[in-house]
């Protein structure tokens, strides 16, 4: 299930680039929004040091796994990365059908991820909850200092 998941995360990505291609505010705050969902997720890790379940199949990104050597993490489980960030691209996106793409490919990974025992079910349900609070934080942040994200 790994090429599926990737397939997700991967189209996701190469779709909400595609979108920001002509919105650099918004692009920006993406990047911005995936700095502090990356940092959130690094901190509850920390704080939340989970044991990997016991029938873990390990996800390896296929293009990732070409530049690295071998290395499977089996104990950076709070939140899932791969799921926070699918969903903080659909908040990124503003157009509705593109939006609704994202979503659609963020559920298909959720379900592969679970299937393949890569996290618990509490790291896929709080994974959003990160994702949107990050969002909302990088928004009014912008929103404060005068940049307007191009709807």
């Amino acid at each position: 299930m790994t090429w599926f998941t990737f397939i997700s995360l991967y189209g996701a990505v190469i779709l909400t680039f595609h979108y920001l291609s002509d919105k650099p505010v918004r692009l920006m705050m993406g990047f911005q929004a995936y700095f502090f969902l990356l940092a959130s997720r690094l901190i509850g890790m920390s704080l939340l040091p989970l044991k990997a379940p016991d029938t873990l199949i390990p996800l390896f990104d296929p293009f990732i796994a070409q530049l690295s050597q071998d290395i499977v993490l089996k104990h950076d489980l709070f939140f899932s990365g791969h799921f926070s960030v699918v969903v903080l691209l659909s908040f990124v996106v503003h157009d509705r059908t593109k939006k609704f793409i994202v979503l659609f490919l963020a559920g298909i990974m959720a379900v592969f991820i679970l299937m393949q025992h890569v996290h618990y079910t509490i790291d896929m349900f709080v994974a959003p909850f990160f994702s949107f609070a990050t969002w909302k934080m990088i928004k009014a942040f912008n929103t404060k200092v005068g940049f307007k994200p191009e709807e």
